[in-house]
């Protein structure tokens, strides 16, 4: 854990500077952020919200669900044995998950009032799908990169896992449970985690 601190105090420095400038954005520009939430959702539900893809993001966004995050370290673990590599996943998702936890506990933000799937009980600012999905795809992309060995199948999984990352952000502000500029922070946020345990790794090795 010493050691985690001590490599990452940049990081871990640009996470309670975050802090700051998201307080400072809610005391000084909210009337913006709230306005540029309101035309991206009514953008969105106007134009781009039909029942077959109401369909389709609701069963996509269960991708930055914990059982989804659960069956894919399992497919990790079989196909390159690496318990170090497995244990390294869980800890970069627990440590992202609870960051979001804190920082939805710090701004207490409530989420938009009408949804196409039922609320999330917890608060709306930062998206924990988008952190955690930032954080869990970008930390297999790494391990993968690191321990695959074809080219062309790095290149075809780490598409598929940044495309995963993006539909699962967009799904949270298509189906309203999330403001466009939780997302943004979940993206910001997840990128900063991952960094993080990237850092760490390269350090260990």
């Amino acid at each position: 854990m010493k050691k985690f601190i001590n490599c990452n105090k940049y990081y871990l420095t640009l996470l309670v500077f975050m802090v700051l400038v998201f307080f400072l954005i809610n005391k000084t520009s909210m009337n913006l952020i709230i306005d540029i939430d309101n035309t991206v959702s009514d953008f969105v539900q106007s134009t781009i919200v039909r029942d077959s893809l109401t369909l389709f993001f609701k069963i996509v966004t269960n991708l930055g669900d914990a059982f989804c995050f659960g069956v894919l370290i399992l497919i990790f673990l079989f196909f390159f044995r690496k318990k170090k590599d497995t244990f390294f996943i869980i800890l970069n998702l627990l440590f992202v998950y609870l960051t979001s936890v804190v920082f939805k506990n710090l701004f207490r933000r409530s989420r938009p009032l009408y949804n196409l799937i039922e609320k999330p009980k917890d608060f709306s600012f930062p998206s924990g799908h988008t952190m955690c999905s930032v954080a869990f795809y970008g930390m297999l992309i790494y391990l993968v990169n690191k321990r695959l060995k074809n080219k062309y199948l790095k290149v075809f999984i780490n598409t598929c896992f940044v495309l995963t990352i993006i539909i699962i952000a967009f799904s949270r502000i298509y189906l309203n449970v999330h403001y466009f500029s939780d997302v943004v922070g979940g993206f910001i946020l997840g990128i900063i985690c991952l960094r993080m345990f990237i850092r760490y790794d390269r350090i260990e090795e």
